[in-house]
């Protein structure tokens, strides 16, 4: 395999910043026409134009096996998948950018001994297929503000130049060639070789990396200025008529994971279509990365986006186009499908991240107009070219995402699907058990039951050592203020004391929330004891637009095994008039009745909002009295036993307040 590379000094191993020849290529060198040229690393490979610009202007074939995020182990454990069953003729080795990142503040992805190991076992394994092994080192990034988490001493790219220096070592050692990629863009300001991000390359860094590699090829390797011209595959043409066609493929085989395989599943089902689903629960991605004369192209105007999809988990699903894979993603042309689903049907529940939630079966078409594609990714004569999905299957574990169609139609006109009512009578918050996949429990510390009256109960589990753990509801409903809507509360103690936060974007796109207990009472403490209030929303806030309830939160606060029992949580249009046998809210409350008045409570912080003796559900006057009960980080109090639980707490609070039924 080195008969060929004998002979060469050193010197001839890289090529210099300012790009002088350093040696004529040997007489036996390979030849670089219709050769082909694997392109190995991370995401400065995979979303970069200067694998296939290098390629075509070197008259070779290209497989750009580019992944972002891929560290060496990473790129070890696919080489068989992607560079060994390639046969290539010439492999760029291009890794470190993700191996040196100190993701847990200071220990790097992969040490500095493995990064060595690994890459010496790549270019082993490159030179055992007969193959050209060629190193890259990895370029700068910028080191103000820092791209990464972590603590660095000297700076991001002073840790990550003590992989290049290994980079360097390894080809000495191992005689391989080596272009020096940080060498050379040092020529260059970071302003000008990065983009925003200070890490991936902007066209002048791609433009840079097409350059060098070029002129490396050519001054180590032949070229035959016979060979014919590699051909490749030509963007596919909008076929004339009406048709529907297929913008995934159906076989399993033609999906891929950039993580280790056995993170994430598809499988095809008895009547056809895919099913995904993680096996960690975590969120792993799938990826249909066809070639781009396998795409699809389609007119933008009078053409729709046909889906049908069941989720069991929850899913996010992105679009590729213009050539830009899940893989190559070139230029950015991608979308997420659901915030443009949800702009089209505002019946479609997402969660904060925008991921498809549980529980739903999204079944209809979306003309292409309404999607958001990229202008980049327009053709001149108006059309688009489908290129890649990918496909993640979000939280537990073998919950499934299936996928019955994603299809595009050409010469169809639909209608705009009609806004859901706001609510006619009532709207409930609370979720059914048919749909208890929109409740997420944080770290199972409450007990969720179904009731059979179609309330919910939330218990504190006998583990739980957080002070209001609470539940998540995914909602996504749209209410129009200017209708004057109530939002109802009625709940029970069963021991614990209750609240709550909406979280809403107003009608200017601005992610808002608002405590149940400041609502209703204009304080933070939580409600001890039964409690059934009526809340004006559009005067609590302050607005008469367009709303989306985007989720509700409910918290338990009490010893293990106390609960809540929340009968209504739910939009109205009128407040309920009060009950006449209610006592005068004007009138001192007596104090022998589960309701008081809750200005006692809000003026006297010891007063207690009822009889202990009176009542079992009544809460311990260490949990009712404010300077016993740990601190909550919605009050901006500080607690050091609540510390590690800050972000699940950010739903808590306070102490003693008691609510009535309001208009």
């Amino acid at each position: 395999m080195k008969k060929w590379i004998a002979g060469i000094s050193a010197a001839a191993l890289m090529l210099s910043a300012a790009g002088t020849a350093v040696a004529a290529p040997a007489e036996d060198a390979p030849v670089l026409d219709c050769s082909t040229l694997v392109t190995f690393g991370d995401s400065l490979t995979a979303l970069s134009s200067w694998p296939q610009d290098a390629a075509k202007e070197l008259n070779m074939y290209l497989v750009n096996a580019g992944i972002g995020g891929h560290t060496s182990a990473n790129a070890l454990a696919r080489f068989d998948r992607d560079v060994a069953s390639k046969d290539p003729d010439f492999v760029t080795i291009a890794f470190g950018t993700n191996d040196f990142v100190r993701v847990n503040g200071t220990d790097p992805q992969v040490s500095l001994e493995d990064f060595r190991t690994n890459m010496e076992t790549i270019v082993d394994k490159v030179e055992a297929l007969d193959a050209i092994p060629i190193l890259f080192t990895a370029p700068y990034v910028r080191d103000d503000p820092p791209p990464y988490q972590g603590n660095y001493e000297n700076g991001l790219t002073a840790a990550l130049d003590e992989y290049n220096a290994v980079i360097r070592e390894i080809a000495a050692d191992k005689g391989v060639y080596l272009v020096d990629m940080r060498e050379m863009c040092d020529s260059y300001d970071r302003s000008d070789f990065l983009v925003a991000d200070g890490v991936h390359l902007s066209d002048v860094g791609k433009k840079a990396y097409t350059d060098t590699l070029v002129a490396f090829m050519r001054e180590h390797f032949r070229t035959d200025p016979d060979a014919p011209r590699v051909e490749y595959p030509e963007r596919p043409t909008v076929e004339p008529g009406t048709w529907t066609k297929d913008i995934i493929s159906f076989d399993p085989a033609d999906w891929m994971t950039p993580q280790t395989p056995d993170l994430i599943k598809v499988e095809q089902n008895e009547d056809g279509s895919l099913s995904f689903y993680n096996t960690n629960g975590l969120w792993p991605e799938m990826h249909y990365s066809p070639s781009i004369d396998k795409g699809v192209a389609v007119p933008l105007e009078g053409s729709v986006l046909n889906y049908d999809i069941v989720t069991e988990a929850s899913a996010g699903i992105g679009l590729f186009f213009d050539g830009s894979t899940p893989t190559l993603a070139y230029d950015n042309n991608n979308i997420s499908l659901a915030p443009a689903l949800k702009k089209w049907d505002s019946s479609i529940r997402l969660s904060d991240v925008n991921d498809i939630l549980p529980g739903q079966h999204l079944q209809g078409s979306i003309p292409l107009t309404e999607l958001g594609i990229p202008e980049s990714a327009i053709e001149e004569d108006g059309s688009v070219l489908f290129s890649g999905v990918k496909v993640f299957a979000v939280g537990t574990a073998y919950n499934r995402v299936i996928i019955n169609e994603l299809s595009v139609s050409t010469g169809v006109e639909i209608e705009e699907p009609d806004p859901p009512t706001d609510f006619e009578t009532t709207v409930s918050l609370l979720p059914t058990e048919e749909q208890k996949d929109q409740v997420t429990q944080y770290q199972g510390v409450t007990d969720v039951t179904f009731e059979e009256d179609g309330s919910l109960r939330l218990a504190r589990s006998e583990e739980s050592d957080i002070a209001w753990p609470s539940v998540a509801i995914a909602l996504n409903q749209t209410v129009d203020l200017s209708t004057n809507p109530y939002l109802h509360l009625k709940f029970v103690s069963d021991g614990g004391t209750a609240n709550g936060m909406l979280y809403y974007t107003d009608e200017s796109g601005e992610q808002k929330s608002a405590q149940f207990s400041q609502l209703v009472n204009g304080d933070v403490n939580d409600f001890p004891g039964d409690g059934d209030a009526y809340v004006d929303l559009a005067a609590k806030l302050e607005s008469t637009g367009v709303i989306t309830i985007n989720q509700i939160t409910l918290s338990v606060y009490g010893s293990a095994g106390q609960a809540v029992v929340w009968q209504e949580l739910a939009l109205v249009k009128e407040a309920e008039e009060p009950d006449p046998t209610d006592p005068d809210p004007s009138e001192p409350t007596d104090p022998s009745t589960s309701v008081t008045d809750p200005s006692a409570s809000e003026t006297d912080p010891s007063a207690t909002a009822t009889d202990p003796s009176a009542t079992e559900t009544t809460p311990s006057a260490s949990e009712t009295d404010p300077t016993k009960k740990p601190s909550n980080p919605a009050t901006g109090e500080s607690g050091a036993a609540l510390a590690g639980a800050a972000l699940l707490l950010a739903v808590a609070c306070g102490a003693v307040s008691i609510t009535r039924r309001k208009k």
